[in-house]
């Protein structure tokens, strides 16, 4: 399985080219022109989520925990 999520700005456009990193774990990934990303193995929750823009800005951290799934797409804060 893998964990599928995306990622836009605060004004909900995608944030393509942005880099997903999970704490705790090697590797990284970057989001596609609609802002997805997927990640594989499905990490367990709980986990936190870092994202930085293509310029090299950190835009945020999120927690992630079990059973909460993603109803809408991950924000910046």
């Amino acid at each position: 399985f893998a964990f599928k999520a995306r990622v836009v700005d605060q004004q909900g456009r995608p944030m393509t080219g942005a880099t997903v990193s999970i704490l705790g774990r090697t590797g990284e990934v970057v989001t596609d022109a609609e802002g997805r990303f997927e990640w594989k193995p499905d990490p367990p929750p709980p986990f936190e989520i870092l994202v930085i823009d293509a310029a090299g800005k950190l835009h945020f951290s999120a927690g992630l925990v079990a059973g909460a799934g993603l109803g809408s797409p991950v924000r910046n804060s």
